[in-house]
């Protein structure tokens, strides 16, 4: 049963936080936790501007009790905090561009993602410019560590993706939209500066990029001759400075989404959506392949058949994945006009889903898998409203997530 409810004063507070100054209310912090859980990457959102209803636009979270959502209110950007699931949160500062993601290593220490406000008004001619800042102070403050000025035509929406490893090695990818003009960097001093790697080849438009440590990192690359286009993963062990091709996938049209994870130096998976508008009377049935040796070798999953979803039902187009361990995994699919949306989870590292497609689940924007439990699900419901809910029994029950707080944050003015 999908329980969840509608917050639209709560999320239209946030329009008028622009106004308001960037110092936050008390934040009282738990004790760091060691590691994050992998946040989520989400699939390629709509594009904000000046005059757009508040939204949630991602999470991230260290556990089931501690997490930020990003919220985008026109122009306005909002950082919350929460240390208690969900039940309560804290508004927080925010860097002077417009935030896209965050990534935490301790509730005091994160880093944040996302583009200046030039970006968001399509009627501006001035350069557009993709940032990442950094703070230590659990939000109070943020520096701005890096920036890259984009003369071209940028597509939009293009998603900016940052993540901390521990307090000192992270990494941060920007999609890019033509050889050649992708961004893909890593931090060894916890994001006081950033080091640009070089792309792993030069006709490769580069879809997804992981780390799991300092030197060891997989990249997915598209490259495209017409409508057909091939898919390859490279693995780098000496943090970026060389690559090598592990696994190269032949498509006859161009694939809707491409999504590579990897959660240790040997488990990882790539999915790929279905070619085109390819469907069958079930449903959109993307690859998912597999590997449990770093990529030395891929196994195809048979996948998403006909004994892993409800009887009767069509399940839409698989857009995102996630896995918190190296067996639970979290599976994103988006509703088509005549198919259902819904979540997949998997307990043996993807060879089996169970697919939910409740008939009021919303639109799924990003998934944020926290354990095989425990996840945090952004969407909009069929009214366009933003919401946030989560799940503590792997999916099989929901929850809204009440995401109202003294709202500070950054402003466009």
């Amino acid at each position: 049963m999908l329980r969840w409810r509608i917050l639209p004063a709560v999320l239209a507070l946030i329009v008028l936080s622009g106004c308001m100054s960037k110092s936050h209310d008390t934040l009282v912090a738990p004790a760091p936790v060691e590691k994050p859980y992998a946040a989520s990457q989400p699939s390629v959102p709509s594009e904000p501007s000046p005059t757009a209803a508040a939204r949630i636009v991602s999470t991230f979270s260290l556990n089931p009790l501690t997490g930020w959502a990003v919220i985008q209110g026109g122009a306005t950007s909002t950082i919350l905090f929460t240390e208690t699931g969900g039940t309560t949160w804290t508004a927080l500062s925010a860097p002077a561009f417009s935030v896209d993601r965050v990534a935490f290593a301790t509730p005091a220490h994160g880093v944040a993602s996302g583009r200046s406000w030039e970006c968001i008004n399509r009627g501006s001619q001035r350069p557009c410019a993709f940032s990442l800042a950094t703070t230590w102070d659990g939000g109070a403050t943020w520096e701005t560590t890096w920036t890259q000025e984009i003369t071209a035509d940028v597509p939009s929406p293009t998603v900016f993706t940052v993540n901390l490893l521990d307090d000192q090695n992270g990494y941060a990818w920007r999609q890019s939209q033509a050889p050649g003009d992708g961004s893909l960097m890593l931090t060894h001093d916890g994001g006081r500066s950033w080091k640009t790697l070089p792309e792993p080849s030069p006709d490769v438009v580069i879809d997804g990029a992981v780390f799991v440590d300092k030197r060891q990192g997989w990249v997915v690359g598209r490259r495209c001759d017409g409508s057909a286009c091939s898919y390859t993963v490279y693995h780098t062990v000496d943090g970026g400075s060389t690559w090598r091709q592990q696994l190269t996938v032949e498509s006859l049209m161009r694939r809707n989404s491409s999504v590579l994870r990897f959660v240790d130096e040997d488990h990882g998976w790539l999915l790929l959506g279905p070619e085109g508008a390819r469907c069958g009377m079930h449903g959109c049935a993307g690859a998912l392949y597999r590997t449990v040796d770093g990529g030395k070798t891929w196994v195809l999953e048979d996948w998403i058949m006909d004994d892993h979803r409800p009887e009767g039902e069509r399940h839409g187009i698989p857009i995102d994945i996630q896995f918190s361990s190296r067996l639970d995994g979290w599976l994103t699919i988006e509703g088509t006009a005549a198919s259902k949306g819904g979540i997949g989870v998997t307990r043996d590292g993807g060879k089996h889903w169970d697919i939910h497609l409740p008939d009021s689940m919303p639109t799924i924007v990003s998934v944020t898998a926290l354990d095989a439990e425990h996840a945090w699900i952004v969407g909009v419901d069929k009214v366009g409203q933003s919401v946030l809910i989560q799940t503590d029994d792997s999916a099989t029950t929901w929850r809204a997530v009440d995401v109202g707080a003294s709202q500070t944050g950054s402003s466009a003015n």
